[in-house]
């Protein structure tokens, strides 16, 4: 949302939203496609790699994504989900700034969106490239996800 796992705080996810090519600045789509339901999970790069909580930046910019995604897409539903690669204190954290931007939201009258805690990944399941989520990992994603999206589409 913020930085990048390098650190870097170019070409994050609120500015290259709306790209048809992500590093291609001068690329744009139409925005034709209407989507029921935007499923956002971002923040593991935001804390990892020992760069610790970035601040109340993180619950700002988020807020301000959430405003932008909602211009866009006045329609869809949103979903913040929690990263299943961050652990404590970082998974406390990232939840807390996704809710408190939200929260931002709904008090702006945006009652279209929901925060989903998805389970951190455990080593037993295995892992995948660079410590992302593997098969496994992503089937109890899934599953969490069809649950939570059941529950608010009708689905």
């Amino acid at each position: 949302m913020v930085r990048n796992y390098g650190g870097e705080t170019d070409d994050t996810m609120p500015q290259v939203y709306g790209r048809a090519l992500a590093v291609d600045p001068s690329s744009t789509w139409d925005n034709s496609f209407v989507p029921d339901v935007i499923v956002l999970n971002l923040a593991t790069n935001d804390f990892s790699d020992g760069k610790g909580d970035p601040g109340p930046v993180f619950q700002d910019t988020y807020a301000t994504f959430l405003t932008k995604l909602r211009a866009t897409h006045p329609k869809a539903h949103i979903v913040a989900a929690t990263s299943p690669m961050l652990s404590e204190p970082s998974r406390t954290e990232s939840r807390a700034y996704m809710a408190g931007a939200i929260a931002a939201r709904a008090a702006a009258g945006d009652s279209n969106l929901s925060l989903l805690d998805i389970d951190e990944q455990i080593e037993a399941d295995g892992l995948g490239c660079d410590y992302h989520p593997n098969k496994t990992t992503q089937q109890k994603m899934a599953a969490r996800l069809v649950a939570h999206l059941k529950a608010r589409m009708g689905w």
